[in-house]
């Protein structure tokens, strides 16, 4: 690109030349001994068709004039053409820049092109100004003044004063800003005579970067002595316009998001995630959400709570995690991860998994200010870990295997038949059928500005994310109002949001229903009708797919958070809070009364069924505290005293329904019978906490921090509903110590360690209380009976863990390199397990405080700023995580589960064959294990003698049968270490982002190589490539995989199938770029930006086995432009 020669010539030593070669030349010409005119210069020109530069030249070969100009203007003057005789310069150049843009300025023997200024009408203009000081009143030299939404502006003199002249409006606001100081915006008062203005700008210190924000308070990070991580708004949408929770995982190594290797790229399916590891139970253990599918009774809380999940604080309010995950990430203005108990004890009886604070987007003092993002994204499936066989291979795997004894007429039959419909090239790809590439977009729009009394902002937001399953989807859509009123020292806000989420399932049904297809059936006959079977037995899947089955959701929430602010003084301020939520949420199942899971003997009037199943909650929550933060000398002092209420209300009620004449009459109206009549359950619960939290330093060297909490709670008995929970810190700022002078490429280094107590409530509704079930069904004109349902504990607690965590911060050469470094031990005490009671009490068992687990590790995260010019900029950054998970007391009930698991898996008889559920590891608690344990029989491989498989009992005996009771840790799914880095570049106003995941160290357990290889059943399934290959054949054989003879004997679960799993996945690529502001202001904007990236383009793993069983994953490719005005 070329540089303007003009504006690099303007240098301050050459325009003090030109000032004083102009005062010499003015003082020559006033006291001329001779007193005679300056004669004008003359030249003789011929020339034509030139540039402005060769006419320059000839000018002066015959003049001492010298002239300055850049290369947009002699583009701008195009050819000239000049034929003069004698004539002056200033008639030849009249004559050049007549009817151009351009004209001359003469200072002595300079010339110089400027810009023609228009003719205007007259405009009144206002001087304002004023006086930018820092805080202790010391002038800002050079800071900039500039009127809002122009370029116009001036910097600030020695004095720190300004001067600055502009039209009139009826409002006029002006930006302040300088480096290092945050930017601020003000209204000019008193127009259109203003009065001098006075600022005193913050220093950047007070910005997001260099505060921790709790939801109760603000504190220094410097001072701070807790583990937290925060994320900005930038920092979000360069990893995915689209998924919050997904993306925080990059920036902290201890918050990991479970891979769903069942439901993949679901976007109806809720993730699960954890900090600092698993430090809860299950209130549902594998076995019985087992037997819960096949039939048995459950609570809709049990099947749907996480024992691990932290808890959402929105702006002060708690919220749950489905707000966050439809939530507009436009909207987000940081997000703080909160992680030992120093940061987290405030929650009290809350905080044990973690707290995640959102603060959200609030509107900015100044004229009207509108933006607008649009992002599309293209969706596509990712197969690459399915290795299946295609038409003609399958049917040689299945002849090669014995599965057809071709002696035999019906083997003859069979095989022949199938054979046939290859030969007519059928070789159906079924993967293929239920999928798409799907287009989604997203639009978010926010209006905001006000005055100084008066600041408003609204946000309109839609997303449309489809699945790569046809006719699967989540759309979203949220309208919020936000107002702020400023009074003197009083300050009330107040947001009112409302969120609409609408979503389907596929009606292709499991992706496991085609993946499982054999590749010879054909799915239409000769005359292109779908077949209903495919044959004897098997149904085809795409045939359901055209009925009108259907399974959708709608969910509603409507949020009104009201803000209270009194600045008592400069140091103490009042806040009170009331946030009010209610969500409805509806789910509809239906399936048609044409669907195959419907026999022919089936009556047909009990054909089509319809379950509904609504959702109620309503919470409020209130907040109020004292916030004092001042300095006095050397001493900083940071303290919050308050309160804290919260009610919620749930409710349930599902019914079923059947006889449907129709899809198309599908509403309960047309049904024919009611089966389970509309029942359901609620629960009410209130929480009370008083809570003090401090944060002290000395000289910014020694540094303290204490919290204390007690909350009372109803969900537990009369005798048990308060608890105390605090928190304890200390820390050094290092480098603020005079010897440290000494180094001074240290800027900071800090070393930290807290420990407190942190609790959480891990149980169904009223487990500390009896429960009866009332007879409506069988009441009398005496009244309704009831019967006991569950015996309650009134001496149940809240669990608590212990955390005890070390640390440094450590920054250095002026900050481009900061290194973190924190060691944690959680011991999580009180875990509310179930308590085994003898049977004739009515019960087998009830809940109380048995358990305990250990979480034990440590965190590594860098980042470095490697190159910082004006045009270009490199950094980059890596973090590490260690986890270690471990139980360290169980009760004698998960003992007794563990036989009910060894019952479960032990065949009846001895000629019963072990069905496919029980081929795959059940989850055993066992002290010293841990919650991510897989557990099965050692094994020692396929014995070459007889093909038969040989394990290691408990004792390290050799046996040649699976025993369930001797079952023992194999592998362990938590990973030795887990992380990311990624890279930042940055080339003018080009900027690429890159970020890459990774694990090692952990284990999984390869089921595809149990069910796809070793015992799939090839009579009925598609097989995977390997079926046929590592197999035992003959004695003398040595081979990982058992006889093909025995595939229809499961293999239960053995560590002949776990893996060491160490996985890279290339997480996000984002490439960014911002217009030219001189150029976007041109045309009204203030910003404009467009962004290509991309989300899990590709992931390598040691273990070769199918992802995404019943919805496949998938790769995301994104486009993005966001203007404001």
């Amino acid at each position: 690109m070329k540089k303007n020669k003009y504006s690099l010539s303007l240098s301050l030593k050459f325009l003090c030349r030109v000032v004083l070669m102009t005062l010499l030349g003015t003082s020559f010409l006033c006291f001329s001994v001779k007193g005679d005119p300056v004669e004008p210069q003359r030249v003789t020109l011929n020339v034509k068709e030139v540039s402005l530069s060769v006419l320059f030249q000839e000018i002066k070969k015959q003049t001492s004039f010298k002239f300055f100009y850049n290369d947009t203007q002699e583009k701008d003057m195009g050819k000239i053409t000049v034929n003069v005789k004698n004539e002056t310069v200033e008639a030849v150049l009249e004559q050049v820049f007549r009817g151009k843009g351009y004209t001359y300025k003469i200072s002595g023997e300079q010339i110089i092109v400027v810009k023609r200024e228009e003719k205007k009408k007259s405009v009144e203009e206002v001087v304002i100004e004023g006086t930018v000081v820092e805080k202790d009143d010391t002038p800002i030299i050079g800071a900039t003044v500039v009127l809002q939404g122009t370029t116009t502006g001036v910097a600030t003199d020695v004095n720190g004063k300004f001067r600055l002249v502009v039209p009139i409006s009826n409002e006029i606001y002006i930006e302040i800003s300088f480096l290092g100081m945050k930017k601020q915006v003000h209204k000019v008062l008193g127009l259109p005579k203003p009065k001098p203005l006075r600022i005193v700008m913050q220093p950047e210190a007070v910005g997001m970067d260099e505060v921790v924000v709790t939801g109760y308070a603000n504190i220094r990070k410097e001072s701070f002595t807790g583990a937290a991580t925060t994320v900005t708004k930038d920092e979000i949408l360069k990893i995915s316009p689209r998924n919050v929770i997904d993306v925080l995982q990059v920036f902290d190594p201890s918050l990991r998001v479970v891979k769903n290797n069942e439901m993949g790229a679901d976007p109806n399916t809720l993730p699960e995630f954890y900090i600092r590891g698993r430090t809860g139970m299950d209130g549902v253990t594998q076995l019985d959400k087992l037997e819960a599918q096949q039939g048995g009774d459950m609570s809709k809380f049990s099947l749907t709570t996480n024992p691990n999940l932290p808890v959402f604080i929105l702006d002060g309010y708690e919220v749950d995690v489905q707000k966050i995950y439809d939530m507009d990430p436009n909207r987000i203005a940081s997000i703080t991860i909160l992680k030992d108990a120093a940061a987290t004890a405030m929650y009290g009886s809350r905080a044990s998994n973690g707290v995640i604070v959102i603060e959200t987007v609030t509107p900015e003092l100044g004229k009207l200010q509108v933006s607008y993002t649009f992002n599309a994204s293209l969706t596509a499936p990712d197969l690459s870990d399915y290795n299946l066989m295609n038409a003609e291979e399958k049917l040689q795997a299945e002849l090669l295997s014995g599965l057809y004894d071709l002696s035999k007429a019906n083997d003859m039959t069979a095989y022949v038949t199938k054979k046939n419909y290859i030969t007519k090239g059928v070789d159906t790809d079924w993967m293929s059928q239920p999928l798409q590439n799907q287009f989604n977009h997203s639009h978010s729009l926010y209006i905001s500005g006000g005055t100084e009394g008066f600041r408003f902002g609204a946000d309109l937001s839609y997303n449309h994310e489809g699945g790569v399953m046809k006719e699967s989807y989540r759309n979203r859509m949220s309208v919020g109002v936000y107002v702020d009123y400023r009074v003197g020292k009083l300050q009330i806000r107040n947001h009112v949001s409302y969120d609409l989420a609408r979503s389907s399932d596929s009606p292709y049904g499991s992706f496991s229903d085609y993946t499982k297809q054999q590749p010879y059936y054909p799915i239409y006959d000769d005359n292109g009708k779908i077949l209903k079977t495919l044959a004897i037995g098997i149904s085809n899947p795409l045939y359901e797919a055209t009925l009108g089955n259907f399974s959708r959701g709608e969910s509603s929430n409507l949020t009104n958070n009201l803000s209270f602010y009194w600045f008592i003084s400069d140091h103490l301020q009042l806040q009170s809070q009331l946030s009010i939520y209610k969500q409805d949420t509806e789910n509809k199942k239906f399936t048609d009364p044409l669907s195959t899971t419907y026999g022919s003997s089936d009556n047909p009037f009990t054909r089509g069924s319809l379950n509904v199943e609504s959702t109620d909650n309503f919470n409020w929550n209130l907040n109020a505290f004292l916030a004092y933060n001042n300095s006095i000398g050397k001493n900083y002092l940071n303290l919050s005293f308050g309160v804290n209420a919260q009610e919620t209300q749930s409710s349930n009620l599902s019914a079923a329904y059947r006889g449907f004449p129709s899809a198309a009459l599908h509403t309960v109206g047309h049904a024919k019978e009611i089966v389970t009549k509309p029942s359901g359950a609620d629960n009410k619960t209130r929480l009370m906490g008083v809570f003090l939290s401090g944060n002290y330093s000395w000289d910014n060297i020694f540094l303290g921090d204490m919290s204390i909490r007690f909350d009372g709670s109803s969900e537990f008995g009369s005798d048990s509903r308060w608890g105390s929970f605090w928190s304890l810190g200390a820390g050094i700022n290092v480098h603020n110590f005079q010897f440290m002078q000494a180094l001074p490429w240290i800027n900071q280094f800090k070393i930290r360690g807290t420990y407190g107590a942190t609790g959480k409530v891990n149980y169904p509704p009223y487990a500390a209380r009896d429960m009866y079930n009332i007879l409506f069904d069988d009441w009398y004109s005496t009244g309704i009976g009831a019967t006991l349902q569950g015996v309650g504990n009134e001496n149940l607690v809240w669990e608590k863990t212990n955390t005890t965590n070390i640390g440094f911060d450590l920054s250095f050469f002026k900050s481009k390199y900061n290194l973190t470094f924190s060691w944690y031990n959680r011991q999580t005490v009180d875990m509310i397990t179930d308590v085994t009671i003898p049977s004739s009490a009515g019960f087998t068992s009830y809940k109380d405080n048995m358990g305990e687990t250990r979480n034990r590790g440590y965190e590594i995260s860098l980042n470095a700023t490697l190159v910082n010019h004006k045009d270009f900029g490199l950094n980059m950054f890596a973090n590490f995580a260690h986890n270690e998970g471990k139980l360290m007391k169980i009760s004698e009930s998960l003992k007794k589960y563990n036989e009910r698991v060894d019952a479960y898996l032990t065949p009846t008889y001895s000629w019963y064959k072990p069905t496919a559920e029980q081929s795959l590891p059940f989850l055993k608690y066992e002290e010293g294990g841990s919650l991510t344990a897989i557990y099965g029989m050692k094994s020692l491989g396929i014995n070459p003698a007889d093909g038969n498989e040989l394990f290691l009992d408990r004792s390290g005996n050799v046996v040649g049968e699976w025993m369930a009771s001797q079952q023992q840790i194999i592998g362990n799914t938590e990973p030795k270490g887990q992380g990311s880095f990624g890279i930042n570049i940055r080339w003018k106003r080009l900027t690429l982002y890159t970020s890459f995941m990774y694990e090692f160290g952990g284990q999984a357990y390869n089921s595809t190589l149990l069910s796809k290889v070793e015992c799939v059943d090839l009579s009925s399934s598609n097989a995977d490539k390997r079926v046929l290959t590592q197999r035992w054949q003959k004695p003398g054989d040595v081979t990982p995989l058992k006889n093909i003879a025995d595939r229809n004997r499961t293999t239960q679960s053995t560590s002949r199938f776990v893996q060491d799993n160490n996985e890279f996945s290339i997480n996000s690529l984002s490439l960014s770029y911002d217009f030219n502001p001189e150029w976007v202001k041109r045309i009204g904007f203030d910003v404009v930006r467009i962004q290509a990236s991309t989300n899990d383009l590709a992931t390598f793993s040691s273990i070769k086995q199918e992802r995404g069983l019943d919805y496949p994953f998938a790769r995301t490719f994104n486009f993005g432009l966001s203007v404001s005005f």
